[in-house]
C-alpha cells in the first residue's frame, strides 16, 4: 500500500491538474483522471447500467421528464399498483414501458380541445380522460425515478466497511472518491430530473396564461383556453417524447417469466416486496419518513396558498398572485440546483445525512411560524404579506432540495431488481394515506375558522418524519441493498 505521502503528493497534483483545465471542484479531476491505484475496488458496479453512464443518456433523461408538462394536479394509485411490479418483472422493457405511458398520455390530452359543448355527455368524456390522464402520469412517475439507482450504478457502488477499514489511514478525498462519484451522480440525475420537470410546469403554466390573456377571462369566452392548452401541453409532450426515445439507451433486464401468468405478476410482487422488509429494514423506514415529510409538505402548501389570499386580499386572477406562482416553481428550481453547486465542496466535510437535517430545519421553522400567529394577540405569524414571501424563499428552496435529495438517497437503499417497485411503494402509499391529513385540516378549519390551526397536524407530520431520517442507517441499508432483490427471493 502506498504511503500517506504518496497519496498526498496524487491529490495536490490532482488539484493541479483541476486548476489548469478550469475544474470548479478541486477534486474533480479525480474523476476524469485513469490510475488502477484510485479505481481499485470501485464497489460493485452493476454491468447492465453502464449504458446509462453517458452524457446521451442523461440529455435523453431530461428531456422524458420535462416531456411531462404536469397537467394533472393529482394522480389515482390503481395503474401504479400493476405497473410498477411489471417494471421490475419486465425490466428488460422499462424503457418500452416508460415510453408507452408518456406517448399515451399525450394523446390522452389531445382531444381536450374539442370538447367544448356545455352537456352531461361532454362532462362525462372529460371525467373519463382525466382520470386515465391522473393514472398513466403516476406510472410514468414511477417508471422515471427507477431509472435513479441505474443511473447510480453505471458510475460505481459503494465498497463495504471492511474495504474501507483498510483504507482508513489514506486521505478521505482517496477513501471516498468512488462512494462521492456515486453520490453526485445520484443527486445530478434527482436534481436536474426535477428541475426539467418544474421547467416543463412552468411552460404549462405560461400557455395557460398566454391563452387565457388572449382570448379573454373565463367570465367572456368560458373554459374553451384551459382544455386548448391541455391540449398543446400533448403535442408538446408527444414531440419530446420522441427526442427522448431516440435518445435514451436500452438496459438490459429480466425478461418475460416462462410458465407464470403476466396478470397475476403485479400481486405476487407486492406480496413479495412486503415480505422483504425483515431483508431491507433501512429502505422501508426512509420510505415511511418520506411519505410522512412529504404529507405535511403538500397539505402546508395548500394552507399557505389560501392563508396568503386571506391576508393580502387578492384573489387567483390577481397579477401579483401569478407573480407568487411563478416564483414558486422558480424558487424551487433555484433551491435543487443551489444543492447541486454546494454538495461537491461540502461532500467530505458533511455526513450525508446532515443534509436532511438541515432541510428539514427550515421546514419546521417555516410551519412553526405560521402555528405561532394562531394567537390573536401575537402580530406575527403569516400576518403580513412580506412574512409569505421570506417564507417562499426559504420554504421551497429546502423543500425541493429535499426532495431531490430524498430520491437519491431511497436510491441507494433500494435492491437491484426492485427499483420500480420500491419507489412505487413510497408512491402508493403516499396516495393512499395522503387524504387523511386534509380530512383532519378540513375538521380543523371548520371548527376554529382559522387557517394557521390546520397547519399544527403539518408541523407534527414534519417532526415525526425527521425523527425517522435520524433512525435511518445509511451504511446498513446500502449494505443490505447490495443483495439483488431477486436474488433475496429464491
Amino acid at each position: 500500500m502506498a504511503s500517506q505521502n504518496d497519496y498526498e503528493d496524487k491529490i495536490k497534483t490532482y488539484e493541479t491538474q483541476a486548476s489548469k483545465q478550469n475544474v470548479q471542484h478541486p477534486l474533480q479531476a479525480l474523476v476524469d483522471v485513469e490510475d488502477d491505484t484510485l479505481t481499485q475496488d470501485n464497489g460493485e458496479s452493476d454491468p447492465t447500467a453502464v449504458p446509462l453512464g453517458s452524457r446521451k443518456a442523461l440529455w435523453a433523461y431530461l428531456i422524458l421528464c420535462f416531456s411531462d408538462l404536469q397537467i394533472t394536479p393529482v394522480r389515482y394509485p390503481d395503474g401504479e399498483l400493476c405497473v410498477t411490479s411489471l417494471a421490475d418483472k419486465l425490466s428488460g422493457y422499462r424503457k418500452v414501458m416508460l415510453m408507452v405511458s408518456i406517448f399515451l398520455f399525450g394523446a390522452l390530452a389531445l382531444p381536450f380541445a374539442g370538447l367544448k359543448h356545455k352537456d352531461y355527455s361532454t362532462l362525462t368524456a372529460l371525467s373519463v380522460l382525466y382520470c386515465f390522464l391522473t393514472t398513466v402520469q403516476g406510472v410514468y412517475q414511477v417508471i422515471e425515478a427507477s431509472y435513479i439507482p441505474i443511473f447510480m450504478r453505471s458510475a460505481g457502488w459503494f465498497r463495504s466497511p471492511r474495504r474501507l477499514q483498510v483504507m482508513e489511514n489514506e486521505p478521505v478525498a482517496i477513501r471516498s472518491e468512488p462512494e462521492s462519484k456515486t453520490w453526485r451522480k445520484g443527486f445530478n440525475v434527482s436534481v436536474l430530473g426535477l428541475v426539467a420537470s418544474n421547467v416543463g410546469g412552468l411552460v404549462a403554466l405560461l400557455i395557460g396564461i398566454i391563452l387565457i390573456y388572449g382570448k379573454g377571462s373565463y367570465v367572456k369566452v368560458g373554459y374553451e383556453p384551459y382544455l386548448l392548452a391541455i391540449t398543446i401541453g400533448g403535442c408538446i409532450t408527444i414531440i419530446f417524447a420522441v427526442i427522448g426515445q431516440m435518445l435514451l439507451p436500452n438496459i438490459a433486464g429480466h425478461p418475460k417469466p416462462k410458465g407464470q401468468n403476466i396478470l397475476l405478476l403485479p400481486a405476487k410482487g407486492w406480496y413479495r416486496t412486503l415480505l422483504s422488509v425483515p431483508r431491507y429494514p433501512q429502505a422501508f423506514k426512509l420510505c415511511i419518513a418520506w411519505v410522512l415529510w412529504n404529507t405535511g409538505y403538500t397539505n402546508y402548501l395548500g394552507l399557505i396558498q389560501s392563508l396568503f389570499l386571506e391576508v393580502t386580499g387578492l384573489n387567483t386572477s390577481s397579477g401579483i398572485y401569478q407573480v407568487w406562482s411563478f416564483t414558486s416553481v422558480i424558487l424551487a428550481c433555484l433551491g435543487s440546483l443551489s444543492f447541486l453547486l454546494l454538495y461537491p465542496y461540502l461532500m467530505y466535510r458533511v455526513p450525508i445525512k446532515s443534509w436532511a437535517y438541515t432541510f428539514l430545519l427550515f421546514n419546521t421553522l417555516c410551519v412553526l411560524w405560521g402555528c405561532i400567529g394562531i394567537s390573536q394577540s401575537v402580530t406575527i405569524g403569516y400576518k403580513h404579506a412580506a412574512e409569505f414571501w421570506i417564507q417562499q424563499v426559504l420554504f421551497m428552496t429546502t423543500s425541493s432540495a429535499l426532495r431531490a435529495y430524498n430520491r437519491a438517497l431511497y436510491g441507494s437503499l433500494v435492491p437491484r431488481g426492485a427499483e420500480a417497485q420500491f419507489f412505487g411503494l413510497e408512491i402508493t402509499l403516499d396516495l393512499a394515506t395522503g387524504w387523511i391529513n386534509p380530512l383532519v385540516q378540513g375538521v380543523i378549519q371548520g371548527r376554529t375558522h382559522n387557517l394557521r390551526y390546520p397547519m399544527l397536524p403539518n408541523l407534527f407530520l414534519i417532526v415525526i418524519a425527521a425523527g425517522l431520517y435520524w433512525w435511518v442507517d445509511v451504511e446498513a441499508g446500502i449494505e443490505d441493498a447490495k443483495t439483488a432483490f431477486h436474488d433475496e427471493q429464491k
